[in-house]
Parts: structure tokens; sequence; C-alpha cells
């Protein structure tokens, strides 16, 4: 488990994650708010070892906008198209991405993916 607390704010690279402790093929659930485009490598490399792979977003809120302010506005569908590109380039990269409801059995949000096998990258 590889934690990232946002009451430390990180600059650079996230920690590198312990690849010797993940065994080979291991089916890999990563839980994240996607709040942050670093996960992408992280995820990556998950991926380029050969792993099968799940994201389960967590969603961490939205940013509150100002009902009559456009630069808010603006700025909430900037956020909005941000969090989809990370989700079309990890679709896009072969790996399946669920949206988790807090409150919601986790059992209904990966449901859909019980039909059909997760798999991993070759390597």
């Amino acid at each position: 488990m590889l934690e990232v607390r946002q009451d430390r704010p990180r600059r650079g690279p996230l920690p590198p994650l312990p690849l010797a402790a993940l065994p080979g093929h291991a089916l890999v659930y990563a839980f994240t708010p996607l709040a942050d485009q670093r996960i992408l490598d992280v995820l990556g490399r998950i991926r380029e070892r050969g792993n099968p792979l799940v994201v389960v977003e967590i969603p961490a809120g939205e940013p509150t906008a100002r009902p009559d302010d456009e630069i808010d506005a603006l700025a909430l569908r900037l956020w909005r198209a941000e969090r989809e590109a990370m989700r079309a380039t990890l679709r896009g990269r072969g790996i399946p991405v669920v949206v988790h409801t807090p409150g919601e059995a986790l059992d209904l949000a990966l449901g859909p993916l019980l039909r059909r096998r997760i798999v991993g990258a070759g390597r």
C-alpha cells in the first residue's frame, strides 16, 4: 500500500513504488482520487511490469464555483476536463477505471469488471 497524504504536500516525483515486493502478475487495485498527474507514472510502471491493474477512483469532491463567476466556471470546467483526460489516458493504456461513490458498496463499482478477464500488459 502506498499512502500519499494531502496534509503533506510533495513536490517532484512520488515515492518509488517497491515493485520488488509486488508479486509478478498479481492483480493490483489502485484507489486514488486522480488528483495528481504523477499517479499516471506510478500506475504506468505497474502496468509495464505486466501486472493486471484496476483503478478505483475515489472522488474527493469538486472545487466550489461561485454561480455568477465566469472565471470560477471556467476553472471548474478545466478541473473536470483534467480528470476526464486522466481517465482517458488510463483507459487508453488498457487500464480499467471505475468510480466508487462513498457510501456505496465497492461491489457495485467493480461489478461490470466481472464480465471480462482483467489482464496485464505483455513484457
